[in-house]
């Protein structure tokens, strides 16, 4: 994963790709080119994707994006977002507060992406002491599907 951080001199806007889904300050962008409402998310989930993070800093918004080799992480990464909102990323193996409250399934997301650095559903398994069927029963609950947003 790439993390690139930037600014805009004016209104938040996307460069290239297309926008997917969007929420408070967070947008989900697949960089294959789609026509509205036409791709299956079957067929991108192997693409990739990223999620932006806008944040006003200084009476200037800016913006933090994560880039995913797969759409389907970046899905989740969203969705985390979406769930537990803006958190603290804490030093070593901690999680996050928000993400510790809301429940195993955020905690296994979040294992599962691994800070940026995705892990596997087997290593995710190990550290919770599930199966790797539950790590993806959990993921999906989080993930971004169409509808999904509040």
């Amino acid at each position: 994963m790439a993390v690139e951080y930037g600014s805009y001199a004016d209104d938040a806007v996307l460069e290239d790709g297309t926008l997917v889904a969007d929420h408070r300050d967070a947008w989900l962008i697949s960089d294959t080119e789609l026509e509205a409402d036409e791709a299956q998310l079957s067929e991108i989930d192997h693409k990739p994707g990223r999620i932006r993070i806008h944040q006003l800093a200084d009476n200037e918004i800016g913006y933090t994006e994560m880039t995913f080799e797969s759409f389907h992480l970046a899905r989740l990464a969203f969705g985390l977002w979406e769930r537990c909102g803006p958190f603290t990323q804490p030093e070593g193996n901690a999680v996050p507060i928000k993400i510790a409250t809301d429940g195993q399934a955020a905690i296994a997301a979040y294992l599962r992406l691994g800070n940026g650095y995705p892990n596997s559903r087997e290593y995710v398994a190990e550290k919770m002491g599930v199966t790797e069927q539950t790590v993806s029963n959990y993921c999906n609950k989080v993930k971004w599907t169409p509808g999904s947003s509040e």
